[in-house]
């Protein structure tokens, strides 16, 4: 396993450097000589990055200045205290890899050693309950920031702070969204005969859950490739917006494209979509996405969305619906993107807000009187959600009015956002929902 463990080590260094996503990171220089490689891989890597600061916390008690390690030398230890705390690793087996790559990267194999031999003698006697700051505690535990463990706490309290905090740390389930039932029974009879865990959404039709770890070779050998990869929350959001055939349709933001199939889906293929986004290499993704669908109602556009003004056809007052899916902090995908955790502070919340209420102004110009826009964001935090509303009403409340729900398929009262009395608005909770935690609201121009 060590060229295995070399692998988690040095995707590890990427990550933490801030230099690569996970996925991207665990996709370099492929050495997975079967499933189980890359599996085994994955759990390490998504592990560390899960439990990151409490494993730091508890290497802290027998290094003075973990800071002053190398990369590789300190996430060698916390792999080897990972797998002794959480995976079916013997104990010796994890102190001696870890040695002897600590041997092979020329580092510190006596400190690894010693180390780990020690945490093994007294980890019963190692309780958090010595952290007398809660907050702190809490963060340590879960490895949440403490800025953001302290503002769920004044939120939610105490006791839900902390399931929204561990629901962040399990791995999602994974769902799959498909066109019509005769596919989802397919679906359903191949999962059974393989005695693969899954149930039916009890949100949104046509879409089931898949609680069990597969690859996606896995799912097209066993029902096809007649399905999309989309969380029930991301679904929700396409509900709420409630395109219909004969429209004109704008998905700001679109890459990877879930959410535009599933308005193509919705307008039966009839009408006109706009799928933008400034990224290069996500709209090479977005292509690959629309043409796999099989769908010809969508146009795909790569710029700024902030410069859709410059496109000579498309005027203001031009859509009869407006997707604003905006760019966020990604805190309520945590489960999906851990090191999310580690990339923001306090302070990018105000980046992020500034940025998304110039998009919401700027593209409400674009929407018909009568038209309807749903503006969005797969984030928990009130400053990226109610926020941008409320201060996007202080300027536009004349020329808007927020509405509840017109789907006739969803029954969003599920969702309706309590913590907010001015305005209706959704929000959905990890731990509450057990799906991706995302903010919702309905904008419609007044004719």
């Amino acid at each position: 396993m060590d060229k295995l463990r070399i692998k988690c080590i040095e995707a590890l260094n990427s990550i933490f450097r801030g230099d690569l996503k996970p996925k991207d990171a665990l996709s370099i220089n492929n050495v997975y000589e079967t499933s189980r490689d890359r599996s085994f891989v994955m759990e390490i890597v998504y592990g560390v990055i899960r439990y990151r600061d409490y494993l730091d916390w508890l290497l802290g008690i027998f290094i003075r200045a973990i800071d002053e390690l190398s990369d590789e030398t300190l996430n060698n230890l916390r792999i080897a205290l990972y797998q002794i705390i959480f995976m079916r690793v013997p104990d010796r087996a994890s102190v001696f890899e870890a040695v002897e790559i600590e041997k092979t990267n020329k580092g510190k194999p006596s400190l690894v050693n010693a180390v780990l031999r020690e945490y093994i003698r007294r980890r019963d006697n190692i309780k958090t309950s010595s952290i007398k700051d809660p907050v702190k505690r809490l963060a340590v535990e879960t490895s949440h920031p403490y800025w953001l463990t302290k503002s769920w706490i004044e939120r939610f309290g105490y006791k839900e702070a902390r399931e929204l905090a561990m629901k962040n740390n399990e791995k999602p389930p994974l769902t799959l969204r498909f066109t019509d039932t005769k596919d989802v029974k397919m679906a359903i009879d191949a999962l059974t005969v393989d005695n693969i865990a899954h149930r039916l959404s009890q949100y949104c039709p046509n879409s089931v859950i898949v609680e069990d770890t597969v690859t996606y070779d896995y799912l097209s050998k066993a029902i096809g490739e007649r399905f999309f990869i989309q969380d029930e929350a991301s679904q929700l959001i396409t509900y709420l917006l409630n395109p219909e055939p004969f429209m004109t349709v704008l998905d700001a933001c679109s890459a990877p494209g879930g959410k535009t199939i599933h308005i193509a889906e919705m307008m039966q293929d009839k009408g006109q979509i706009i799928a933008v986004d400034v990224s290069e290499s996500r709209i090479r993704q977005l292509k690959s996405n629309i043409k796999d669908s099989g769908y010809s109602s969508i146009k795909v556009i790569n710029t700024d969305i902030l410069r859709l003004h410059h496109i000579e056809w498309i005027k203001p007052n031009y859509f009869d619906r407006i997707l604003l899916d905006a760019p966020c902090s990604s805190i309520g995908v945590i489960r999906r993107n851990p090191d999310v955790k580690y990339r923001h502070k306090l302070v990018d919340l105000k980046r992020f807000k500034k940025k998304q209420l110039e998009m919401l102004e700027y593209l409400f110009n674009f929407l018909k009187p009568g038209g309807q826009m749903v503006y969005s964001v797969c984030s928990t935090e009130r400053q990226e959600g109610e926020e941008v509303i409320k201060a996007f009403l202080q300027k536009k409340s004349n020329l808007c009015k927020i509405y509840s729900s017109f789907s006739k398929v969803i029954d969003f009262s599920i969702f309706y956002n309590t913590e907010e009395k001015d305005f209706v608005s959704y929000r959905t909770f990890p731990h509450r929902h057990n799906i991706d935690g995302f903010f919702s609201a309905l904008i419609k121009k007044v004719s």
